[in-house]
């Protein structure tokens, strides 16, 4: 895998900084304060992302490179960092062996100032090629120090006196002590004869507590007849308290309530009753009388309508028709008149004309002329009042015509104005008898007003008593009277039984305060706390008599007990004694203490002692012939490491080839934790002996040599930041050559550098393009 181009857009002071087309090797050229030490930082970067703890110094500058790099593998698969992941999860590459193997940072080869850590990278770099389990097998032996309690990881350690590890040390002392102190007073019981009086005061032990575990049982029996009782009582007790509660207010006088109400509503229901009649009768004669006052409004509407149509259609007619009448009555005087002018006016001219006929005279013509006016006037005027005679006349057809179709019969105008003045007397009839029927039925409405008045306060008084009824029952939750009396009856009993029940628990447990429910709280307690014993004794009946017969005849054992006891006082002294070192010192393994109160029991924990002290031992001696074995695989897996360096390696012969074979061999002396370099003449020389340019020289070479370890398969790239500074010109080829070497194997070289004498070196291969020169 090798580096095909590097972007990098912004990184502190750098800006713009891109290599493209990268080669096998290329040179970073420039001077100090360039930007070269900066580059290389960017890549570690982008390499491997946040994980770069392990460079030191890496954040110069704190802020994030902005850029990319692009990675080409032998199948020409291009890999963009850092968006593809890191060289950790791409080639498994840990920082820290890019620190100590592929970057070469401030022109350091070395990996670490301090043995210890060299040893270890060398260890985890040789587990990782190798497959050793150096780390396991320093895991399993502290794990079997901490079995074995020991106070190192080694078969030669002893017993731990940590608090970690139990203090075994110094409770496998004590235990020996312990044993050593029951082996001295097996002597002393013999001597003393402490077995026989022990016997007999186990005897004596025996029977008292046969005769307390008797009164114990008596003593269970009546705790339990106690229990019982009490249960039975203080459930009594809260059936009977539940019960009053739930009558409270079941009082006699509510009976009587109820009672009274109920005559008071047969009562109030009769005149309830009565009235409610009256009030339906009176309501019918209201009804009759609006039936009545409706027809006659309807008569009356009728009336009124036909009078309206007659006003409407006749009155002006009737009115025309009576003032036309009475002119033609004043001109009917005339007509007569005006008929004899008109018959005298025509006499006179036929007169006068037959006059004139017989003898002419020139008054005839003038007595005939006068005649036919006359006639004439006399005629019109006839004609004239014929005239109206005939309008008249035709009025009046007009209005006989019209008081037909309102229903009136007339053939004269003195037979329609009668009937016209008996519809106006119809009309005022019935609106007197609408006005009287309206009186009536005032009266009426008050009549009936004034009874229901009455029925709503019986209806109130009846919902009183009633309401009465019902709230005894809501509050009662009964449906009769019958119910409540025997409610009642109960509340009654119930309090006896209660009274009962409580002065029981009061005379056998006492009480707490005047507060029942407090007191029924203490006595439940009380009762619970009597719980234990409701399936004890079950065949014992408690007997006060049997009670102090056992009492005495134990106190007179504990009186021979307390002789006997006072005889052994101080042997007993040393068991508890060895008790208390045992359980609180020793502590032998068990979730109980031990009891040493006898000499059975401490027979019994020296036998327990010296099985711990064996066990310990023996255990002791498994771990450490375990750590013998482990040992030995560690010292086989540690000198593994020796592959790494040695003849024939590719430590040593790097080496060589860099010194001109001026130093042979390269080894790592595991005993003291160093590396040796051997010379042509066979001397012997740790690294910090050699000078500064060859000990350079010898990192370069164990990095070359690590770097083919790890990527044997597909060689990647060395990133140097003027790793030669110290060489002379001679050495200085030398290390080119090699560098030459590793390209021509597959590795990538990206030498970054300020000395000119670098650039001086690789000026023929730089203008042959063997070598890819960039200025920074």
């Amino acid at each position: 895998m090798k580096i095909k181009e590097i972007n990098l857009q912004r990184y502190g002071p750098l800006a713009g900084c891109q290599f493209e087309k990268l080669g096998c090797f290329n040179l970073f050229w420039g001077e100090n304060e360039d930007g070269k030490t900066l580059v290389i930082e960017a890549l570690i970067k982008i390499f491997f992302g946040k994980k770069i703890k392990e460079f030191e110094g890496i954040n110069r500058v704190e802020e994030k490179p902005q850029g990319y790099i692009v990675l080409e593998t032998e199948n020409s698969r291009e890999i963009v960092l850092p968006r593809d992941g890191s060289l950790t999860e791409l080639i498994e590459l840990s920082p820290l062996e890019a620190k100590n193997i592929f970057i070469i940072r401030n022109s350091e080869l070395f990996f670490s100032r301090d043995s210890q850590s060299e040893l270890l990278f060398f260890s985890e770099f040789t587990d990782r090629l190798l497959g050793l389990q150096t780390k396991k097998l320093e895991k399993i032996k502290k794990a079997l120090q901490k079995i074995g309690r020991l106070t190192r990881a080694d078969s030669t350690a002893d017993l731990s006196d940590n608090k970690d590890m139990d203090k075994i040390q110094s409770r496998m002392k004590k235990a020996r002590e312990v044993i050593e102190k029951i082996d001295q007073l097996e002597v002393q019981i013999k001597q003393e004869g402490w077995a026989d009086l022990e016997k007999l005061l186990a005897t004596l032990e025996e029977r008292r507590d046969r005769l307390r575990h008797q009164l114990s049982q008596l003593e269970a029996a009546r705790r339990r007849e106690l229990y019982q009782e009490g249960k039975q009582s203080l459930e009594n007790l809260k059936k009977s308290q539940a019960t009053i509660k739930e009558l409270q207010g079941f009082e006699p006088s509510l009976e009587r309530d109820w009672i009274e109400a109920r005559k008071e509503i047969e009562i109030f229901d009769k005149e309830l009753a009565k009235d409610q009649q009256e009030l339906r009768r009176k309501k019918s004669l209201i009804n009759l009388k609006e039936e009545e006052e409706k027809k006659k409004k309807r008569q009356k509407e009728v009336l009124q309508t036909k009078q309206a149509q007659t006003q409407a259609q006749l009155k002006e007619l009737v009115n025309e028709y009576q003032e036309k009448m009475m002119k033609l009555a004043a001109g009917e005087t005339r007509f007569s008149l005006f008929f004899k002018l008109m018959i005298g006016g025509f006499t006179l001219a036929v007169m006068a004309i037959l006059a004139w006929l017989i003898k002419s005279h020139q008054l005839f013509p003038w007595l005939s002329l006068f005649g036919v006016l006359v006639f004439l006037g006399s005629g019109a005027k006839i004609l004239w009042l014929l005239a109206r005679r005939a309008k008249v006349k035709s009025l009046w057809v007009k209005i006989a015509h019209r008081a037909a179709g309102l229903g009136y019969s007339a053939s004269q105008i003195e037979e329609l104005l009668p009937q016209l003045a008996h519809l106006e007397n119809q009309i005022n009839q019935l609106e007197k008898e609408v006005i009287h029927l309206e009186g009536e039925k005032r009266q009426l409405v008050g009549d009936v007003q004034g009874l229901q008045k009455k029925i709503d306060e019986w209806q109130q008084r009846i919902s009183e008593k009633e309401k009465l009824i019902s709230e005894i029952r809501r509050m009662c939750q009964v449906s009769s009277v019958e119910e409540l009396r025997e409610r009642i009856q109960l509340l009654e009993r119930t309090k006896t039984q209660a009274a009962q029940a409580q002065a029981f628990l009061e005379r056998n447990f006492g009480r707490q305060s005047n507060e029942i429910n407090s007191n029924l709280r203490y006595w439940e307690q009380q009762v619970q706390e009597l719980a234990e014993y409701k399936a004890k004794s079950v065949e014992v009946a408690y007997s006060e008599e049997e009670k102090t017969r056992l009492e005495k005849e134990i106190q007179a054992i504990e009186e021979e007990i307390s002789g006997s006891e006072g005889k052994l006082k101080n042997f007993r002294q040393e068991l508890i004694n060895l008790e208390t070192k045992i359980n609180r010192e020793i502590r032998l393994p068990s979730s109980l203490d031990f009891r040493c109160g006898t000499i059975v029991e401490m027979r019994a924990l020296r036998d327990k002692l010296t099985e711990f002290v064996n066990e310990v031992e023996e255990n002791k001696r498994i771990v450490q012939l375990i750590l013998e074995i482990f040992e030995e695989i560690e010292v086989e897996e540690k000198n593994k490491i020796s592959l790494l360096f040695g003849q024939q390696s590719p430590v040593s012969q790097y080496y060589q080839e860099i010194t001109e074979n001026k130093y042979r061999d390269v080894v790592y002396d595991q005993e003291n934790l160093s590396i040796v370099v051997k010379t042509d003449s066979g001397q012997e020389l740790k690294a910090f002996q050699l000078s500064a340019g060859a000990f350079d020289q010898l990192y370069l070479a164990i990095r070359l040599a690590l770097g083919e370890a790890k990527f044997a398969q597909e060689k990647a790239f060395f990133i140097l930041d003027d790793p030669f500074i110290k060489s002379d010109p001679r050495r200085l080829l030398n290390q080119i050559r090699l560098l030459k070497k590793m390209v021509e194997m597959g590795w990538q070289i990206l030498y970054f550098s300020a000395k000119g004498e670098m650039k001086e070196a690789l000026a023929e291969d730089i203008r042959k393009q063997k070598v890819n020169f960039y200025t920074l």
